[in-house]
């Protein structure tokens, strides 16, 4: 049995670096967003001046501190909900290809070659 989870409220303020209060964020509204986001940027992952107006899109749409948060659920979404099954589906038909561990060389590469702080 998983721990429970702690229930989110529905709204929150969020602060810049200050600490002054530059948004309220809309957590059903974040949660929509994303899943959509994933599924939009996914479906025109071949064409990026599509991908970047779908970006631009959301941007204007959600404002800069409602989209930060999306962008980054809509990370995790395009892993869980498209990545995963695509990784899935290619090692069933190709495995040959090896696609997985690809994908663990590159994460290996890139953090060797991009460190963080």
């Amino acid at each position: 049995m998983s721990p429970k989870r702690k229930s989110l409220p529905e709204q929150i303020v969020t602060t810049d670096d200050d600490g002054i209060p530059n948004g309220v964020l809309d957590f059903d509204t974040v949660n929509r967003a994303a899943t959509r986001l994933a599924f939009e940027l996914a479906a025109v992952c071949d064409d990026e001046p599509a991908m970047d107006r779908v970006t631009r899109q959301y941007v204007d749409l959600l404002g800069g501190v409602t989209y930060r948060y999306a962008a980054a659920l809509a990370l995790k979404g395009l892993v869980v909900m498209v990545l995963r099954d695509a990784v899935e589906v290619v090692e069933h038909v190709a495995p040959e290809l090896q696609l997985r561990q690809h994908l663990r060389d590159g994460a290996v590469r890139a953090r060797e070659n991009f460190p963080l702080g």
